[in-house]
């Protein structure tokens, strides 16, 4: 598996990035692999920067889908179970209609299931599957 810098990772993913928030919300119009390409490249910088709520929050549901194909197109199995623990937290708002944008969603929850997403954040950090790597192994490397 491919050992990048962040630097390499950021600028061979950006151009997806760029397109993926330029066709947003109908990612469709992507190419399956470009489309899950900008949804990782997304996750991780949200993630990174504030954490799942952020992610989900600026990008929606639909991105947090592509996301989850993207995990397991290269393998990052229990990354896509974190991410899929923490939607699980807020999947109870997800028709209630007092959610008039995503990002009243952290007012709705809990100070236990902010914990809990808080909790997996710190999971999603040590990042175990190296995730920067094997986006570029799959999608680089491997084409």
């Amino acid at each position: 598996m491919a050992n990048i810098s962040e630097d390499k990772w950021y600028d061979t993913f950006e151009e997806y990035s760029i397109k993926f928030g330029e066709v947003r919300p109908d990612y469709k119009k992507l190419k399956k692999e470009e489309a899950e390409m900008g949804a990782l490249f997304n996750m991780e910088l949200d993630m990174h920067n504030g954490g799942f709520l952020q992610f989900y929050c600026n990008w929606g549901y639909e991105a947090y889908i592509y996301a989850l194909r993207g995990l397991e197109s290269i393998g990052a199995l229990e990354t896509k179970k974190i991410l899929e623990k923490q939607y699980g937290v807020i999947a109870k708002l997800k028709d209630d209609k007092r959610i008039d944008e995503l990002w009243a969603i952290p007012e709705f929850l809990k100070e236990s299931e902010l914990d809990k997403i808080e909790s997996l954040d710190e999971e999603y950090w040590e990042d175990k599957e190296s995730i920067m790597d094997r986006m570029y192994t799959h999608y680089i490397e491997e084409k």
